[in-house]
């Protein structure tokens, strides 16, 4: 656990694998088992699982710190960042029987304790707490060395053409996936044609995913300069765009009638692909191992079912 060097803010926009710098003392280092099912008491209340540890232990330099600010340096919240940007939280790694777990820092029992003394008293506390205005963001990182065969010659060898077999997603700074439908321009040749129904249906190449399925992905369209745009099937609404996992299938669903369509109407649009992303990556982490496009696969390949009609006389 360290002190920040550098501040974060609650209205900027964060990548997951931003570095954070911080000073050199590492105020707690210690080991624990979560778990997120107990309870614990503290000050004779029983509480939800909650994690607590020292910050003086090793060094009483942070407590000392923040003893030291006069109440014009805490005048205010805006003030107080100031002279403290806050704790940097760091997990070491763990090669066999780790977990993945969250902290609730809006809740009313997460806070710094500083306990102290004065000339009069010697049990004193002062308690800083965070609220839903509290920047706070997340750091992941990864090397993907432990993943399968298919995965790291597509992610770290950047073998795209395995695809075709499986191609994948992951929350928490994971991966993303790239979709590319080809000759999308061909439909004008067809006549004046009207697209009923185009559903993007993509399968998950494990019989059960492994630590469940990210419960919704998001699909974007990819814009000429690498960046993401919404669909306009979007905008319809979620229960017609669709993208929430099904578990009866063990798949996923989009509509994007409305795509497909823009590439007949617009004779001069390009095709840049769509980009697939797990919804909510800092709260899910889960990762999902789709079946490409290969006809191996059968019913179960990556497809796009489309219903048309011809409007030419």
């Amino acid at each position: 656990v360290y002190e920040m060097n550098d501040s974060i803010s609650n209205d900027s926009l964060y990548y997951s694998n931003k570095v954070v710098p911080v000073f050199s003392t590492d105020y707690a280092d210690f080991s624990f088992v979560p778990n997120p099912v107990d309870s614990i008491v503290v000050d004779g209340d029983t509480i939800a699982p909650a994690l607590r540890f020292s910050l003086s232990d090793r060094s009483t330099a942070l407590g000392e710190k923040l003893l030291s600010l006069s109440a014009d340096d805490m005048a205010d919240n805006e003030t107080f960042l100031r002279f403290f940007n806050g704790l940097y939280i760091v997990a070491e790694p763990v090669y066999s029987n780790g977990s993945l777990i969250s902290f609730d820092l809006t809740s009313i029992t997460t806070n710094l304790t500083i306990y102290y003394g004065n000339n009069d008293q010697d049990s004193l506390r002062y308690k800083y707490s965070t609220t839903s205005a509290a920047a706070r963001i997340n750091r992941f990182t990864h090397n993907f060395l432990s993943g399968d065969h298919l995965f790291k010659q597509q992610v770290i060898n950047g073998d795209t053409a395995l695809g075709k077999e499986r191609f994948y997603v992951q929350g928490a700074g994971g991966v993303k996936g790239f979709i590319k439908i080809s000759d999308m321009k061909s439909w004008r040749n067809m006549g004046v044609i009207a697209i009923n129904e185009a559903k993007l249906v993509l399968s998950g190449a494990e019989e059960k995913p492994f630590n469940g399925a990210p419960p919704k992905l998001l699909l974007y369209e990819i814009r000429e300069d690498g960046s993401n745009q919404f669909l306009p099937d979007h905008e319809i609404g979620e229960d017609y765009f669709g993208g929430t996992y099904i578990a009866s299938s063990n798949s996923y669903e989009f509509r994007i009638t409305q795509y497909v369509q823009s590439f007949i109407d617009d004779t001069t649009k390009n095709n840049y692909g769509l980009s697939l992303y797990v919804s909510k990556p800092w709260y899910y982490p889960n990762r999902f191992i789709f079946n490409g496009n290969d006809t191996t696969f059968k019913e179960r390949r990556l497809k796009l079912n489309i219903l048309y009609t011809n409007l030419s006389p």
